[in-house]
C-alpha cells in the first residue's frame, strides 16, 4: 500500500500560511515597534514554511510505503525497512491541551544500526523523540491523503503477517 501527501490538506497548509504571511506583513508595516518585531518574527517563520510545503503539493512519489517485505517512510530517508527488523507496531500518543496526536511507532530490532543511517537533523530528532519516551521512528500521517486508522490497520496487519516466525534472513548459518 503506497500513501501520498494530501493535495487538499497541502493546499490548507499553504493556504493557512499565506494568511499568517500577510497579516505579519501587515503588522511589519505598523509604526509602533513591537508590532513591527512581532510582524518580522511572523515573516521568518512563514516563508520557510510555505517554501517546505510547495515540493510537497508537487511530488507524486509515495511518502509512506508498505509493503510484503517492510515499510518505508520517505521522510526517514533510510529506504525501506524489512519487517524481519520490526520488534514492535504500536500507537503513541502526545496528549496538548488542546487536542490528541497519535502516531504509528515502529520499534525496530536494530534501532541502532537504522540511526546511524539518518541524516543529522533527522537523528536530532529521533533523539528528541527518545528522551521524550518516545520511538526514534513514527510514522506522522496528518498531511497523508489515508485516515490514521488505515494506515495503522494496514501497518499492523502487513507486519502481523509476515513476523509469525520472525527470523533476519542475513543472520541464519548455511552449511
Amino acid at each position: 500500500m503506497q500513501y501520498h501527501y494530501s493535495k487538499a490538506k497541502l493546499i490548507g497548509y499553504i493556504f493557512l500560511g499565506a494568511i499568517l504571511f500577510l497579516g505579519s506583513w501587515f503588522c511589519a508595516t505598523r509604526e509602533s515597534t513591537k508590532l513591527q518585531f512581532a510582524g518580522w518574527l511572523g515573516i521568518i517563520f512563514c516563508v520557510p514554511l510555505i517554501l517546505a510545503l510547495i515540493p510537497r503539493l508537487l511530488m507524486t512519489k509515495p511518502i509512506v510505503a508498505i509493503t510484503e517485505t517492510g515499510i518505508e517512510d520517505r521522510r526517514w530517508g533510510i529506504g525501506e525497512i524489512p519487517w524481519w527488523d520490526v520488534a514492535l507496531v504500536e500507537i503513541q500518543t502526545v496528549q496538548t491541551s488542546a487536542q490528541t496526536h497519535q502516531y504509528i511507532a515502529i520499534r525496530l530490532v536494530n534501532e541502532k544500526e537504522y540511526l546511524g543511517k539518518l541524516s543529522i537533523f533527522r537523528r536530532f530528532v529521533a533523539s528528541m523523540n527518545q528522551m521524550l519516551g518516545y520511538a526514534p521512528f513514527l510514522v506522522v500521517c496528518h498531511a497523508l491523503d489515508a485516515d490514521f486508522t488505515d494506515v495503522l490497520s494496514v501497518t499492523v496487519q502487513t507486519w502481523r503477517n509476515y513476523s509469525a516466525p520472525v527470523t533476519n534472513p542475513d543472520s541464519e548459518s548455511g552449511s
